[in-house]
C-alpha cells in the first residue's frame, strides 16, 4: 500500500535490503535469498532475508535463513544442489542444497576481533530450513576482507569450482570434489571491478561453449579452460550502465539451461519503511559480434504474464506534432518502440513524467543524465524496450546488448504518453503490467 513500493519489483517488507544471494531452483521453486537489516532501512546487521516464486515475479517473503552468530554477520553468498551427496550432508531422500556465505566479523561485537572466513550451511528440505554446518570455516581468512564465495559445478577440471573476492581488483579460484574441503589454484583480477564474483559456463550463439566471469560491478571476462586454468580469450567489458545496479547473481541448477541474473538496485523511497530492490529477472545470452564475445541483458519471459492488454500503434510526428497515448492508468509499463534507423532524426517520449529522448545523430538514448547507445549498428531496424516502475526505469536497446537502469520517481498524477519530434512509422507496444502485489 506504500505510495512508492514497487510493483512489478522484488522488495522486501521492511528494512534495506542489498545483494541477492544463494539463487537456486529446487524443482518448481525459485529461492532468492538476499542481504538484510530487518531492523532498519539504512544498512548493517546483515542477516540472509528469503523469497520464494515460481515465476521469478510472485515472491513470497520467509522467515530469515541465516542469522549473526559468533563468527560475524552473514554476507553474501551462493548456492547448489549436491545433486551426489557428495558432500555427505544428505539424509539419503533428497539431494541436500549447499551453500556458503561469509563470515563479515568486523560488523558484529560478538564476533570481534576475528577475521572474515567462508562458511557452508545446508538444507535438507529443498532450501526451506538451513542448518549451519558445525565445523566452519571451510576456507580460513585470506587476506583484507575475503569474501562473497560463488559455487558451481565445473566440467573442464571436473571438480566444483568457487570464485572469491579477496581485495582491490583480485578474485581467487578454489576447486573441491566434496564442496567441503577447498583448494586454490589460480587467481586472477577484473579491471575496475570488485566483490560479489560471478563464474559461470555460457553457450554463444556461434555455438562456442564459453566461462564467464564478472564483478560486482559487471565487468567481465569470457575465457575457457586450458590445462586447468581459466584463460581469458578477450579484455575486460561491461554489461550494465549503471551506478547503483551492483552485485549481480545469477541462479544455479536452472534445468532449461538459462542463466537468469538478478542485480541489487539501491533505492532510497524516502517515506517508505524499505531501502533498495532487485533488479528485474533478465535472461543473460553470449554473442558473437564482429569476432567479440559480449553478454546481453533482456527481461525474460516469464513477464508476458503480467502484461495486460496490449495496445499498438504506428506513429509519425515531425516539427511540432505530438502524438498522446491518454487514460493509461497504471503505475508499472512494458513499453517497446521499434523504428528504422534514421541518420539526422531525434524524437522523445514522455512517460509517468520520464522524459526520453532518442537521438539518432549520435545514436544515443537519454534519460536524466545517463545515456546508452541504440544500437552497435547504425543502418536498419532498431528496438528500444523500457519497462517503468514507480522508481525505476530499465531500458534495453539492441536486444539487451545495451541495458541500462535508472532511478526514477514516476510522477503518478501523469497518465498520459507522448511522442513527439521527428520520426516516421515508429511502432509503439505498451503494456500496462498488474502488479505483483494482487492477488
Amino acid at each position: 500500500r506504500e505510495k512508492y513500493r514497487p510493483e512489478v519489483h522484488f522488495t522486501a517488507k521492511f528494512g534495506w535490503l542489498n545483494d541477492p544471494n544463494g539463487q537456486v531452483k529446487v524443482g518448481d521453486t525459485y529461492h532468492m535469498f538476499f542481504q538484510h537489516n530487518p531492523c532498519l532501512w539504512r544498512w548493517g546487521n546483515m542477516h540472509w532475508g528469503h523469497a520464494v516464486s515460481t515465476d521469478l515475479f510472485h515472491w513470497k517473503e520467509l522467515d530469515h535463513a541465516l542469522f549473526p552468530d559468533e563468527m560475524g554477520t552473514m554476507y553474501s553468498g551462493s548456492a547448489i544442489i549436491d545433486k551426489d551427496n557428495v558432500s555427505g550432508l544428505g539424509d539419503g531422500k533428497t539431494p541436500p542444497v549447499i551453500f556458503f556465505y561469509t563470515a563479515a566479523s568486523e560488523n558484529n561485537i560478538i564476533s570481534e576481533g576475528k577475521k572474515y572466513t567462508q562458511c557452508l550451511a545446508y538444507s535438507l528440505d529443498g532450501g526451506m530450513t538451513l542448518h549451519k554446518y558445525k565445523n566452519n570455516p571451510i576456507i580460513d581468512h585470506i587476506e583484507a576482507c575475503n569474501r562473497d564465495p560463488k559455487v558451481v559445478w565445473c566440467e573442464p577440471i571436473g571438480k566444483f569450482l568457487m570464485s572469491l573476492y579477496l581485495n582491490e581488483n583480485r578474485y581467487a579460484l578454489f576447486s573441491s570434489a566434496d564442496l567441503i574441503h577447498w583448494d586454490r589454484f589460480q587467481d586472477l583480477s577484473i579491471e575496475n571491478d570488485s566483490e560479489c564474483p560471478d563464474m559461470f559456463p555460457i553457450r554463444a550463439d556461434d555455438g562456442r561453449d564459453l566461462w564467464c566471469i564478472y564483478g560486482a560491478s559487471t565487468r567481465y571476462l569470457i575465457g575457457e579452460f586450458r590445462d586447468g586454468k581459466f584463460v581469458p580469450i578477450q579484455g575486460v567489458e561491461t554489461l550494465r550502465n549503471s551506478d547503483w545496479g551492483y552485485a549481480g547473481q545469477t541462479f544455479s541448477d536452472m534445468p532449461d539451461g538459462r542463466r537468469i541474473l538478478v542485480l541489487w538496485e539501491c533505492l532510497d523511497m524516502g517515506t517508505d519503511p524499505i531501502c533498495g530492490q532487485m533488479s528485474l529477472p533478465l535472461d543473460l545470452k553470449l554473442k558473437n559480434i564482429d569476432g567479440k564475445y559480449l553478454l546481453t541483458a533482456y527481461p525474460v519471459e516469464e513477464i508476458a504474464g503480467l502484461r495486460k492488454e496490449v495496445l499498438r500503434k504506428n506513429v509519425t510526428v515531425s516539427g511540432k506534432e505530438q502524438v498522446a497515448f491518454r487514460d493509461l492508468g497504471d503505475d508499472a509499463c512494458d513499453l517497446t518502440l521499434r523504428f528504422r534507423y534514421q541518420k539526422d532524426k531525434k524524437f522523445f517520449v514522455s512517460l509517468f513524467g520520464a522524459y526520453f529522448t532518442v537521438d539518432m545523430e549520435k545514436n544515443e538514448i537519454w534519460l536524466h543524465d545517463r545515456h546508452e547507445p541504440i544500437t552497435h549498428c547504425v543502418d536498419g531496424d532498431c528496438e528500444i524496450r523500457i519497462v517503468l516502475d514507480r522508481c525505476t526505469a530499465e531500458v534495453f536497446t539492441d536486444g539487451g546488448l545495451y541495458p541500462m537502469a535508472l532511478e526514477n520517481i514516476a510522477d503518478l498524477n501523469i497518465d498520459t504518453m507522448v511522442i513527439s519530434g521527428d520520426v516516421s512509422d515508429l511502432s509503439v507496444e505498451y503494456a500496462p503490467l498488474k502488479s505483483v502485489w494482487e492477488g
